[in-house]
């Protein structure tokens, strides 16, 4: 081959090289520019202003949910990455879907509950939600009470009662307030009075089941003739007598008001003199009664708590919602945030009068004036009751002619016979309808403990 051709055959190679890279390079040209795009679409907004995977995420979420694959809709909202933005709004879908689920089942059928159960610990196994928490808490409460076997109960319904907890001993002793250590007691007592009820086989009952109207006129009452309990239990009502938390009793050793915190709980709320605020759980009878609930689901029948006697002169429930506050109707919807969320878990209320009198003593006119006053300042909050629970436990006499003005206020006493004489069948342990029978409680438990009043 002459030189000639050598060189051409040289140049050609050279040309294919060089078009091959050139080739290559505009390869990954393209490449790179279309993972910048493919970015910046991802990075924009849509016209709501909401990022586009979120979006989508959700929305295939619903659409796998209205074809019937619930368990594709969580695992797919599950892939959603912890560090990515929209994790927080897809663990929420997750709970929304889960609860909605297990609703559903239970609505059908009311013995699916167990269903209900494995779909809100399937949402569990994905998101440790508060939300799945408590419903999850309130179907296996349902399962136990469905699942226990109830029997007749003919005997005594036991009453025991306090007030509001010494929640700050320390503060009590050096405040010197001697009243609070004759009438109330601290949260460690409380717990060992609890611990010693639920050993002794006791169980909270709402007084209204106890309660019967044969003649269905809502005005005619009589005691039950039985109620149907777990087998081994004995029926208990608990009740709190001024729960109020009034400005006299501030900075003495007691709870300033009950709140509900940002995830749904009853708790306590107190300011100290200091500025030091304190939410505590562990300090008042509610948030103890609460997780005693919790940790004891047989302590409780039908989810029933305690009843709250409020009176209405300072507020309720450390709230001002009394006519003279200032601030009356923020309390007041304050007030009926926390009042609902007791409803919810099983709490009643219940008249003390509006000013706290001594109705035994007082002329008809101060009744029928206290009585118009609680159910304008107090009932307006927490809805009719039908329990009235006599200040200082003054009963006025069943034939008396103020009887008639609770009578028309539709309260029946929870300290007497007041419109339920005993019947052959249940009883109450409270004064006015037999002898009192107080429950031995300090016989229960050994190392009981007080702090000594200077």
């Amino acid at each position: 081959m002459s030189y000639r051709s050598r060189l051409r055959r040289r140049e050609r190679r050279r040309r294919h090289i060089i078009i091959a890279a050139c080739s290559v390079l505009a390869a990954a040209v393209v490449v790179v520019a279309g993972i910048f795009i493919i970015k910046a679409v991802k990075k924009t907004p849509d016209k709501e202003g909401d990022a586009k995977p979120v979006a989508s995420v959700l929305t295939s979420a619903d659409e796998l949910m209205q074809s019937g694959d619930f368990d594709g809709a969580l695992a797919l909202l599950a892939a959603t990455p912890e560090d990515n933005e929209n994790h927080a709004a897809a663990m929420e879908k997750i709970a929304d879907l889960c609860i909605q689920k297990a609703d559903a089942i239970y609505a059908e059928d009311e013995t699916a509950y167990d269903a209900s159960i494995a779909v809100l610990n399937q949402g569990l196994s994905y998101t440790q939600s508060e939300r799945l928490s408590t419903a999850l808490e309130k179907y296996q409460g349902i399962k136990q009470s469905k699942e226990v076997k109830l029997v007749a109960y003919t005997g005594v319904v036991e009453h025991w009662f306090t007030h509001a907890l010494i929640a700050f001993p320390e503060i009590t002793v050096e405040t010197n307030t001697e009243y609070y250590w004759k009438d109330c007691i601290t949260p460690y007592e409380f717990k060992h009075f609890l611990q010693a009820l639920y050993d002794y086989g006791f169980i909270l009952v709402d007084p209204s089941i106890c309660i019967e109207n044969p003649s269905g006129d809502g005005k005619t009452f009589a005691w039950a003739d039985k109620l149907m309990l777990p087998e081994g239990k004995k029926p208990l009502i608990m009740s709190f007598d001024d729960v109020v938390y009034d400005s006299r009793k501030m900075h003495c050793g007691m709870v300033d008001k009950i709140i509900v915190d940002e995830n749904g709980e009853l708790a306590s709320y107190t300011k100290h003199l200091n500025g030091e605020e304190v939410i505590s759980y562990d300090n008042e009878f509610i948030p103890i009664i609460e997780q005693f609930c919790k940790e004891h689901p047989d302590f409780s029948h039908n989810g029933a708590k305690g009843v709250i006697a409020l009176t209405g002169f300072a507020g309720v429930l450390g709230y001002r919602t009394n006519r003279q506050s200032e601030n009356r109707e923020s309390e007041i919807e304050e007030a009926k945030k926390v009042v609902a969320v007791l409803k919810e878990h099983g709490w009643t209320f219940a008249s003390h009068s509006y000013s706290h009198t001594n109705f035994a003593n007082a002329s008809l006119e101060k009744v029928q004036d206290d009585t118009q006053k609680w159910q304008n300042e107090v009932q307006n909050i927490v809805g009719e009751t039908p329990v009235f629970v006599y200040p200082f436990g003054a009963r006025i006499p069943n034939e008396d002619p103020r009887i008639e003005v609770l009578k028309n206020g539709s309260f029946f006493s929870c300290r007497s016979a007041l419109f339920c004489p005993p019947s052959p069948g249940l009883r109450a342990a409270s004064p006015g309808c037999r002898p009192p029978q107080k429950i031995p409680l300090f016989s229960y438990f050994t190392g009981f403990f007080r702090p000594s009043i200077p």
